[in-house]
């Protein structure tokens, strides 16, 4: 198995690397030691690297690393692997776990700062943001956190993960952590789904949700039969690329790891307009990448009337660029469009260029903020720009605590 502590330089790959080969018995290998001369030359001058500067270091990377199990260790890795293509050609490698490490901008520029022995200067920190591609399948934890703390919590992941047991999932390709109610505990499902029916709330110009009975038992017929046509926008969505870009990948190719797993669900008040601003004073914990917002929709009981009302919550474009920024990959809101009435356009491209999938018309009126596990399951419409989907979150003593 080789283990990749992956973040930005100064979220701690290196230290907390360390202790955790320590604690398991295995190889470390520090990606940092394995940069060209005039790579570091480059970045100690300031210089970022450059896409192909990065592909030639991984490739170095993969050679000392070896593939496991064919000639390789169980190895802890720390690298900071921030394009995703680069992480698709470690897995290459085999066995391969990823820990994104998480830390804000100011605490990595007061870290590296800090730094005496090492070539990366603090004036470079903005760059490994800006190259940063969030993993939708890595363990994620707060780099801020005691690194021993952290590498305990590591080998524990991957001991729980490898014994199969009910605790946390382990994080390879395609599956997701988090913490599934123990067998017998109080654990709740909780539908957030909006009934599909003749004469619901729709997005003015849209088709409507026709239900029709073809065959009818107490007609005489044999079985009961039913027909509905509607927009693949009703009711509760999913939103894929190719509702606004031409080129964006359609609602049945969306991977299940990130249409499933940890969630915040958080009240957004009675704001009407959610921007940058508003969204940087919320109680978001660092780590987040599944967002699903309540707001004045639901307070206001907008989807339960029968006419649609341009009254509702929405995200700005500002507010969009900054959840992109802060790694959310799934956000979901309760009104039945995520960006504003006029103009919502630019919010949606914003989220959907960046690969940030948009559920919408949530029902969350009987859902309390905190912690949860969202399951959301569109219907795989071949082709399609968007899907009505079946929302549930998942909650038990743990996710409620």
């Amino acid at each position: 198995m080789i283990v990749v502590v992956m973040g930005v330089t100064g979220a701690g790959k290196s230290t907390v690397g360390e202790r955790l080969s320590r604690i398991l018995g295995w190889r470390f290998i520090d990606a940092d030691s394995l940069h060209q001369p005039s790579h570091v030359a480059k970045m100690r001058a300031g210089i970022p690297l450059t896409d192909e500067d990065r592909d030639a270091w991984i490739e170095a990377v993969c050679a000392a690393v070896g593939a496991w199990p064919h000639g390789g260790q169980p190895t802890v890795l720390a690298c900071s692997a921030l394009r995703a293509r680069h992480r698709e050609r470690l897995r290459c490698l085999g066995d391969v776990r990823f820990v994104h490490l998480l830390v804000d901008a100011t605490t990595a520029q007061a870290r590296v700062a800090h730094r005496c022995d090492h070539f990366m200067p603090a004036s470079l920190v903005p760059s490994q943001f800006e190259a940063l591609e969030h993993p939708p399948d890595a363990l994620v934890l707060d780099g801020r956190d005691d690194p021993e703390r952290i590498a305990q919590r590591i080998a524990g992941w991957l001991r729980r993960g490898t014994a199969g047991d009910h605790g946390e999932a382990t994080a390879g390709r395609g599956t997701f952590e988090f913490l599934w109610p123990e067998p017998g505990s109080a654990w709740r499902l909780i539908d957030v789904s909006l009934p599909l029916r003749q004469g619901m709330v729709q997005w003015p110009g849209d088709p409507e949700v026709r239900v029709r009975r073809v065959l009818d038992r107490r007609r005489g017929d044999p079985v009961r039969l039913t027909e509905v046509a509607m927009s693949a926008h009703a009711g509760t969505h999913v939103d894929a690329p190719a509702h606004f870009l031409a080129e964006g990948a359609p609602v049945s190719s969306i991977a299940l790891d990130l249409l499933v797993g940890p969630a915040l669900v958080l009240d957004m008040g009675d704001t009407a307009l959610l921007t940058d601003v508003v969204f940087e004073t919320a109680p978001i914990p660092l780590g987040t990448t599944r967002l699903l917002l309540r707001t004045r929709t639901t307070h206001r009981r907008l989807l339960d009337r029968a006419e649609f009302s341009p009254d509702y919550a929405a995200v700005s474009p500002e507010g969009a660029r900054w959840l992109v920024r802060k790694g959310i990959r799934l956000v979901g809101i309760d009104s039945l469009s995520i960006g504003p009435f006029s103009g919502g356009e630019e919010t949606h491209v914003i989220l959907l260029d960046a690969g940030t999938i948009i559920i919408e018309g949530l029902r969350l009126g009987e859902v309390e903020p905190g912690p949860c596990v969202l399951v959301c399951l569109p219907l795989l419409l071949e082709g399609a720009e968007a899907s009505p989907a079946r929302v549930v979150l998942v909650r038990g003593p743990r996710e409620c605590s």
